[in-house]
């Protein structure tokens, strides 16, 4: 037991780690690169840690069998538009994303922590 706890204490450590989200728009991007290829595994760890962050934003991050296929229909196709504004450790990135047909801006707002970012209001 003791040996799983700690494998399970490196994977976290390594996934909190990843410099996948050093900047706001490499986080977003995660969100969509987890729709195109169907591997939510690294959502989880994109919403703020400090638990902040709004319940849409959380329902990206807790993408579930049950939400999954919506998910993927929606951010499939998102990309960021424009350059990120910054501001007292937060971020907004505007960026498209919905069914193919019916494309729509919205903004993202995100959370430095540490040095990372983190979704934190949509």
């Amino acid at each position: 037991m003791r040996q799983y706890l700690w494998i399970l204490f490196v994977c976290l450590l390594i996934a909190c780690d990843s410099e996948d989200n050093l900047g706001p728009e490499a986080c977003l991007n995660n969100v969509f690169e987890a729709a195109v290829t169907e591997d939510f595994s690294r959502l989880s760890s994109l919403c703020d840690p400090m638990r902040e962050n709004d319940p849409d934003t959380q329902r990206i991050c807790d993408v579930t069998d049950e939400t999954a296929e919506s998910f993927i229909e929606y951010f499939k196709t998102g990309k960021v538009v424009g350059t990120p504004t910054f501001a007292e450790g937060k971020a907004v990135i505007r960026f498209e994303f919905g069914p193919e047909s019916q494309l729509r801006e919205a903004s993202m707002e995100l959370i430095q922590r540490e040095g990372k970012w983190y979704l934190f209001n949509f």
